[in-house]
């Protein structure tokens, strides 16, 4: 019996597999030298030489954005600056990521009910904060002005800083170390699908480069032009 898991796995391979095959390129590498063009009109010259090869590359190049814009989540790059993986992209993603979510939101009302208990983000006070620690994991962080003397005995005191004192609950506590798990897993299915990412990525060298030679022969034909069109005097050859 095969678990979620491995169902994912197959998947992503399958999904991974059939990018590859839509992003195959020709192994004819473009190679002006070797173009045998004579007797031909110069019309001809460019459409053979550069409009057919820039066509294929730009065609190529555009199967590869759509892979790109397809597995970037674009959200978390705008908002906060990191490249990562959408989880709309993989199925084991989206499972994950919604227990992540759903964890997000029990301690929220954790802090919630903290925050309420000592009147808390009311006028210019400052309210209960979920924070992270590698040391202490998720916890909750109140400003240190704030003295809980009747505090209730399920909030448990971590440590007491300059500024701040840090708490948990068991409750707390445990879908801290839940959400961490989860996220450990969520990190190792995005380094996973990156990898096979970086394999399809690596089939575009061969136009990386031929769209390298053709710009390159292009930009040297278009400084003589530009030479020719400014020249003082018409030069005969």
């Amino acid at each position: 019996m095969i678990d979620a898991d491995n169902q994912g796995d197959a998947k992503m391979k399958d999904k991974i597999i059939k990018l590859t095959e839509q992003e195959k390129i020709a192994e004819n590498e473009y190679n002006l030298e070797e173009m045998n063009v004579s007797q031909l009109t110069p019309l001809q010259i460019l459409e053979k030489q550069f409009i057919q090869p820039l066509t294929k590359m730009t065609q190529n190049f555009h199967n590869f954005m759509a892979m790109i814009e397809k597995v970037i989540d674009w959200d978390k790059l705008e908002n906060e600056r990191e490249y990562m993986i959408t989880p709309s992209y993989d199925g084991v993603l989206v499972k994950l990521d919604k227990q992540i979510k759903e964890i997000a939101a029990e301690m929220g009302k954790i802090r919630h009910q903290m925050n309420r208990e000592l009147g808390g983000e009311s006028g210019k006070k400052k309210g209960v904060t979920l924070a992270f620690k590698t040391a202490y994991g998720w916890h909750l962080k109140t400003p240190s002005a704030r003295g809980f003397a009747n505090i209730s005995p399920n909030y448990i005191k971590l440590s007491i800083l300059k500024s701040s004192i840090l708490y948990t609950t068991p409750d707390l506590s445990n879908l801290s170390n839940e959400r961490q798990a989860i996220v450990s897993k969520y990190n190792a299915r995005q380094e996973a699908i990156v990898k096979k990412v970086i394999e399809v990525t690596t089939s575009y060298t061969s136009v990386i480069s031929n769209a390298i030679q053709a710009f390159s022969q292009l930009d040297i034909f278009l400084s003589f032009a530009h030479v020719a069109s400014c020249a003082p005097q018409v030069f005969f050859f």
